[in-house]
């Protein structure tokens, strides 16, 4: 088979067929018990029923009929993602982000109401630390979860939360449109972005093999089995066009694909080798799982991935921020473009290894705020072009005692200061509201 064919329509069909200058989110939290109690699987059903006054309807059940998933009218979601530990707040595309926000503040409010009634508690952080050191997750009844479960069963590195990162941690993603024209500057825009989002936006902190990493989530992706059969990291950069980036993927592995209605796990195999096996089909291609810093969506989207759940009352703030910079590519990818050329920049990979422990050699502390601020500005001009106030969302960061102290970091000395439990259960707390300008769509 023409692999190059299959891997250019798997990166570009998408959004070639999506024309909508749309935004769109997806919150991940993990869920705890609250302090002294223990973690009930019937949470599950509890939440789901109980959220179904704000006007969502069940749209997924497991086998044994427990509703994972919720659906309002507008297409926003309610799901547990990969466990029951584990929550997503999924929105459908807006043209502003003041529409997801307001669905989502309504939600989370009501979530709270649910859980904490029932000894349970959401927790706006992005690493669940006491997932990480107990029994075997939740792992909900879905085919993709259970091939992932199944492929680090038998291809597993030595660590637990190694295997199971994808329980552990939580995520912020934000979707943008585009076109096939534009992709390889956003894909290199992003890419070169990453370090200051991890150091911006850290909220993940843990110890593993005796470092802390403000970033855990991106550390655990990187030693995970997934980095070695390429399907998590950092975009090549210096890809200029759409069939350069499809022609790059043809060593990353495909590990599952189903047939006769059943998901097979298989030993990981390049795709370029695996479009040659005679048993192999076309549309095999769509089993190819790549979760790298920034990837297309069969929906019509770029997903940028690399950011941590934050406390709750700065939420969107990542999203804000991404969007803004989004607006002005050009003006942001020249910024970005100039100051890796004034620095001795690794690549993208270990930069943001640097950047998930709190620090980065190839730039002073001095620099690297400059650069933060640049962007900030650059991120502000951009959303208020778009005319919608969003700006007000990148308030959270102009709070900050500095603008490098990410969440994480204010998470740690709380830690050192309060005990690690009670640090971590203070993020259950609501915190303020982003305020929406007058006549918000």
């Amino acid at each position: 088979m023409d692999t190059d064919r299959l891997l250019y329509h798997y990166l570009t069909d998408g959004i070639s067929k999506n024309h909508n200058n749309h935004v769109g989110v997806e919150l991940e939290f993990p869920m705890a018990p609250m302090d002294g109690k223990n973690f009930s699987a019937g949470i599950a059903q509890t939440l789901m029923e109980g959220i179904q006054a704000e006007d969502y309807r069940i749209s997924r059940v497991d086998q044994d009929g427990v509703p994972l998933a919720v659906k309002d009218d507008a297409g926003n979601v309610l799901t547990f993602d990969t466990c029951l530990e584990n929550v997503e707040f999924a929105s459908a595309s807006a043209p502003s982000l003041w529409t997801p926000y307001l669905r989502f503040r309504r939600t989370l409010e009501a979530e709270q109401k649910i859980l904490q009634a029932n000894g349970h508690t959401l927790l706006g952080v992005g690493f669940n630390p006491f997932l990480a050191r107990s029994a075997n997750p939740h792992l909900i009844e879905r085919e993709l979860t259970l091939a992932i479960a199944e492929y680090f069963q038998h291809y597993r590195m030595k660590r637990r939360y190694y295997k199971d990162f994808y329980c552990v941690i939580s995520s912020e993603q934000v979707h943008f449109n585009t076109t096939i024209e534009e992709l390889p500057l956003l894909f290199e825009l992003f890419t070169r972005l990453d370090w200051i989002n991890i150091l911006l936006f850290a909220d993940s902190p843990t110890h593993l093999d005796g470092s802390l990493y403000l970033c855990a989530r991106n550390e655990l992706y990187m030693r995970s089995s997934f980095k070695q059969i390429g399907l998590v990291g950092a975009q090549k950069l210096g890809l200029a066009t759409a069939e350069e980036i499809a022609h790059s993927y043809e060593d990353v592995c495909l590990f599952m694909r189903k047939r006769d209605g059943v998901t097979n796990v298989f030993a990981p195999t390049p795709v370029r080798e695996y479009f040659q096996r005679p048993d192999a089909l076309e549309e095999d291609i769509h089993y190819l799982d790549l979760e790298r810093n920034i990837v297309t969506t069969s929906y019509g989207t770029i997903e940028y991935r690399i950011l941590c759940a934050q406390p709750f009352g700065q939420a969107f703030t990542p999203s804000a921020f991404n969007l803004g910079l989004r607006t002005e590519l050009m003006e942001t990818l020249a910024l970005a473009r100039a100051f890796d050329a004034r620095h001795s920049m690794p690549a993208p990979n270990e930069r943001n290894r640097q950047a998930s422990m709190g620090c980065c050699a190839f730039s002073s502390t001095e620099d690297t705020l400059h650069y933060a601020r640049e962007l900030l500005q650059l991120a502000k001009k951009g959303l208020k072009s778009r005319g919608y106030g969003e700006e007000r969302m990148l308030a959270p960061l102009e709070d900050r005692q500095t603008l490098l102290d990410s969440p994480a970091a204010v998470l740690s000395r709380a830690v050192k200061s309060g005990g690690e439990t009670r640090a971590f259960m203070a993020r259950a707390a609501l915190g303020a509201p982003f305020v929406p300008p007058d006549g918000t769509p």
